[in-house]
């Protein structure tokens, strides 16, 4: 753990953006939760990278296909993390392509598996030569990571948070084939595509006038419930978040401690109060732990919705069979209390999550391909 931690912050002044095509296992069974000495190292570098304009962390989503989950993944749920999930060449959901409501965006990759006659990624390999059979959501990620560093030679003075609002504001659906929901907020946003096709070309654009997001604030509430022994039937919680100033949400992040006789089969909703309702965890057939859970979630898609009001959490058995138990939860909500499109306000007393002013620096990315 502490090697990850050491080369998520590697020459940290040096390097802008860190390319991750690695993880926890894709077996659709376990869980593997953000170590806190790697939580500590994103959070270090989305404050003192570039100097003090944080570093980007570009993240494969996984490639456990339809038999996993990506919020099972510490990793790529992460607010400091863009989880980027892979699109073949016509449009479609790649066959290993890991979905979840953390994914930010898509990117090509090759999917020469999936009898559609879809072609892999050429790329350097070692010993210069070249390679032509490159997939997964390992060729995914760095194609993103090479487009966020055209943006930020366009304008390096942007920072981690402004990467991320650009990505939802630019990248494309047309011609992805997976249904798009539409958020609170007027957003299309997909568990598989996240907010679509990253746009190497509407990025740049957008960079040479892009105006700083604002500080992020955040809102959080926390609740103790015990409701036990439900068989057959659904687990709803709610909180209620209207002192909150959040009106223009980026990242959702709930804690769950919850259990299931058979754990894969419990899928948990959540509903904000402009009436957005998403899945944070799908079922995942491999999944037969039963032990007691308490896990965190991340999802995007109710960005640009505003948070005050009540949040709806639901646990829903598939086979309507399982004993379910759900012990408590809780919720934090970042965003912005003013418009992130007109930039920084000219006095705030919001207190951000990372600084996002310092020095400029060059584009400079660190690909790491660990497993």
């Amino acid at each position: 753990m502490a090697d990850e931690a050491a080369a998520l912050n590697y020459k940290l002044s040096d390097i802008d953006i860190y390319s991750n095509s690695w993880g926890p296992s894709d077996n659709g069974q376990s869980v593997a939760p953000l170590p806190s000495v790697v939580n500590a190292a994103f959070k270090e570098g989305v404050e003192k990278g570039r100097g003090g304009k944080g570093a980007i962390y570009v993240w494969a989503s996984g490639n456990g296909g339809y038999l996993d989950d990506c919020q099972a993944d510490g990793y790529a749920n992460s607010i400091y993390t863009i989880a980027i999930a892979a699109v073949s060449k016509s449009g479609n959901v790649t066959s290993y392509s890991e979905y979840c409501t953390a994914v930010m965006a898509a990117a090509y990759s090759g999917d020469s598996r999936s009898n559609q006659n879809n072609q892999d990624i050429t790329t350097t390999g070692p010993s210069n030569t070249c390679v032509n059979n490159f997939d997964g959501t390992s060729a995914a990620c760095p194609l993103a990571a090479g487009i966020i560093a055209l943006t930020l030679q366009a304008n390096n003075a942007l920072t981690w948070r402004d990467i991320q609002h650009m990505i939802a504001k630019t990248s494309v659906t047309d011609g992805l084939n997976d249904k798009f929901i539409t958020n609170g907020a007027g957003k299309n946003v997909s568990s598989y595509f996240g907010f679509g096709l990253m746009n190497a070309e509407n990025m740049v654009d957008a960079a040479v006038s892009w105006k700083t997001v604002p500080p992020a604030i955040s809102c959080y509430k926390s609740t103790t419930v015990w409701k036990v022994n439900i068989i057959g039937s659904t687990i709803t919680d709610r909180v209620n978040l209207s002192p909150c100033k959040v009106l223009y949400t980026e990242h959702v992040t709930i804690k769950v401690t919850f259990q299931s006789t058979y754990r894969g089969d419990t899928i948990i909703f959540l509903k904000s109060p402009n009436g957005t309702e998403v899945v944070v965890l799908s079922n995942r057939n491999n999944d037969d732990d039963a032990k007691k859970l308490t896990w965190s979630f991340m999802t995007v898609h109710f960005w640009g919705e505003s948070a005050a009001g009540n949040w709806t959490m639901t646990l829903f058995d598939l086979t309507e069979s399982n004993v379910m138990n759900l012990y408590g939860w809780e919720i934090t909500v970042y965003g912005t209390e003013t418009d992130p499109s007109k930039g920084m306000p000219s006095e705030s007393s919001s207190t951000d999550i990372g600084p996002i002013v310092g020095v400029v620096l060059g584009s400079v990315v660190a690909s790491l391909f660990l497993g």
